[in-house]
């Protein structure tokens, strides 16, 4: 057994650790042994060693428990996050594929469109979903429009700005100018931003989803318009994806 200092800790954790208490020991003859300390033990040690300086060290020790419990909790969401934006052979992200696949959750393409999605209900968003987006994408845009409004194309819905690895948009998404996937919000022809429900005049409507994969991403300074968006994706797309829901009147 090596000797111990006044905590009972081995003499040459300090002897390593503290080089005054080291001149000291060897002035005395006392040459300090050669065996090592495995890292985590030395370091506990060299905080509590017995020094005037014993305070801060104990104090170093704690930002360096705290430091290494902090990657213990970062590691893993940096690998959930690694593992989101990569995703496996039949999950959403980037490809070669021309086409992009849109769905929803809440309805088929060319079925109709559930009034919770509509101001009859709860006009909340509906969830959409999409996979095969080119692989030199830099940004997702989407649009939703009704091609069979009066008085031309009104649309429903714009999105900007969502990141090419972007999996979907969540039912319910807010109406705010930001959503919870990254992407930015424009102004819908209610003069509103965010979704806007179906609400036909007469008869059944089409309401068609459609989601640009730009190979460039347009900067916006506030929330685009319709004009504003159409500029913003002309001669840009690689890729889109249609998704088509329909509506009656009530």
């Amino acid at each position: 057994m090596p000797p111990t200092g006044a905590q009972g800790l081995p003499l040459p954790i300090v002897e390593r650790r503290d080089p005054e208490r080291a001149a000291t020991l060897s002035a005395l003859g006392r040459a300090p042994p050669t065996f090592e300390i495995p890292a985590p033990f030395a370091d506990f040690a060299w905080a509590n060693s017995p020094s005037p300086h014993a305070p801060m060290r104990m104090e170093a020790a704690r930002r360096r428990a705290a430091r290494m419990r902090g990657m213990k909790t970062i590691l893993p969401a940096c690998l959930t996050a690694l593992l989101f934006a990569c995703g496996s052979g039949n999950e959403a992200g980037p490809t070669d594929s021309g086409t992009i696949r849109l769905s929803s959750t809440s309805f088929g393409d060319g079925e109709p469109i559930p009034a919770v999605h509509t101001p009859d209900g709860e006009d909340r968003a509906p969830e959409l979903h999409w996979e095969g987006v080119p692989a030199g994408a830099k940004s997702l845009a989407l649009l939703c429009d009704d091609p069979d409004a009066p008085g031309g194309s009104f649309t429903h819905w714009i999105v900007v700005d969502m990141l090419p690895v972007t999996p979907m948009i969540l039912e319910g998404a807010p109406k705010t100018r930001m959503l919870m996937n990254g992407g930015m919000h424009g102004v819908n022809s209610f003069g509103t931003i965010g979704w806007g429900g179906p609400c036909p005049p007469s008869g059944t409507h089409r309401y068609v989803f459609t989601l640009y994969a730009l190979d460039y991403q347009p900067k916006f300074e506030k929330e685009p318009t319709r004009a504003e968006f159409d500029a913003a994706v002309k001669d840009r797309v690689l890729a889109t994806g249609k998704l088509t829901g329909l509506y009656s009147a009530k």
